[in-house]
């Protein structure tokens, strides 16, 4: 296999109809966007070309949009997001009543908006949903050591909601929530199917700026506040979510 190293993506897509573009690293750096890239996705669009972003943010797709607009990035740049939060809230809304610990920080509570996930402590836990690090500014994977090794020995599954081990923030590397399973070693839910299957078949594709394909038709209701614990969303989180537990 011949590697080809060229300047400029019109360099690569002659005959191409769409486009799959990461976004974390090509589109923005966490805390700017690139404007030659973001120019070079909007005009491969108006030469008639569809382009899809695709990441591992532990979000919903409309979430990564309105990140996407403060850093400047114009809707008119991409076709549709796909986000492996998405596919996360598939997994949760497939497991209604089963007790899961979740593992992240409580900026990325969007994950479970319209769901009626059944929060637990980890030992009391069916699986495991981790979006990330509880404080990536001064925690590594090496922290968490005992808590994975906790929950191998109990063989719990594990949803890693965004399978970066590190990423690009500014000219800094944070460590992600795919760092988590190198620390136990791996093996939660290795020898489970996983369910992967599925999830593939289902990937849901969504225009934020159009009706919703994949997950529901419509937004699902807001979960009802009147029972469990709600955990009110950190600032800088989508208003109004609540987390019921």
């Amino acid at each position: 296999m011949t590697l080809r190293f060229v300047e400029r993506l019109r360099d690569l897509v002659d005959g191409v109809e769409v486009i799959l573009s990461d976004i974390w690293g090509v589109v923005h750096n966490g805390l700017e966007s690139f404007p030659e890239a973001c120019e070079a996705l909007h005009a491969y669009r108006k030469s008639g070309g569809t382009v899809i972003l695709i990441t591992n943010a532990p979000r919903p797709a409309d979430s990564v949009q309105r990140q996407l607009q403060k850093l400047g990035v114009a809707d008119d740049t991409y076709d549709a997001i796909v986000s492996s939060g998405d596919l996360t809230r598939l997994y949760v809304a497939d497991h209604p009543g089963r007790k899961v610990f979740w593992l992240g920080p409580e900026r990325d509570n969007s994950i479970y908006r319209g769901l009626s996930p059944v929060l637990s402590p980890l030992e009391e836990a069916d699986y495991i949903v981790c979006t990330g690090l509880l404080d990536d500014e001064t925690e590594s994977a090496e922290d968490y050591r005992p808590m994975m090794k906790q929950a191998l020995a109990r063989k719990l599954t594990l949803i890693c909601a965004n399978p970066d081990i590190v990423v690009e923030r500014g000219d800094r590397l944070i460590y992600c929530a795919g760092a988590r399973p190198r620390a136990g070693d791996w093996g939660l839910g290795a020898h489970r199917s996983y369910r992967r299957p599925r999830l593939r078949h289902r990937l849901p594709v969504r225009d934020p700026r159009h009706s919703f394909r994949g997950i529901r038709r419509h937004r699902p209701a807001r979960p009802d506040i009147s029972q469990g614990t709600v955990r009110s969303p950190a600032e800088g989180d989508d208003p109004g979510i609540a987390v019921v537990g």
